[in-house]
This record gives structure tokens, sequence and C-alpha cells, in this order.
């Protein structure tokens, strides 16, 4: 009786590599996490000015003037942080 394995462990070499290089988020990356979080961010603002003053239009107004002052704030200051190590920790290996 054979033993097959169905997949192939990866080789040592490559498994150390992907610890071993650090991944930095792209200017891409950071501009959709950026536009993700203020869709969601602009819809809690929506949403607390509806339940806070019981009307749509000023909810809506409230949630529109914030989008593109807080989607170039929230962009630089995530560029900002791609440039900062502390906090993060080297691989053990």
């Amino acid at each position: 009786m054979s033993t097959q394995q169905t997949s192939a462990a990866p080789a040592p070499d490559d498994f150390a590599h992907q610890f071993t290089k650090r991944a930095h988020a792209t200017p891409a990356r950071s501009l959709a996490k950026t536009i993700s979080w203020r869709m969601l961010g602009s819809f809690d603002t929506f949403l607390i000015a509806y339940i806070t003053t019981g009307q749509a239009k000023i909810g809506i107004t409230i949630a529109s003037a914030e989008v593109l002052t807080k989607i170039a704030l929230y962009y630089l200051h995530e560029r900002g942080w791609s440039h900062v190590r502390w906090g993060l920790k080297e691989a053990p290996f």
C-alpha cells in the first residue's frame, strides 16, 4: 500500500522566505482601504445624524459634507503610518 500526498509541502526555503521579506502596502491598496473605510464611516455618520434628528435629508447632508475631507485625511494618515516601524515585530526566523 503506497501513501501519496495530495499536496506538496512548501520547500523550507519558500517557507522561510515569506517571513524574511517585509510586505509594504502599495498606494493603490491604501486608496482602496481608504475608500472602503470611508463608505462605512459615512454610513455610520448618516445613521447617527438620522437617528439624532429624525430627518434623512440632514443625515445625507452631514455624511456628504465629510466624505472628501476624510478620504484625504485617512489616505495621508495611512501613507504616513506605512513609514513607521514602531510596533512591528521582526519574524523569529
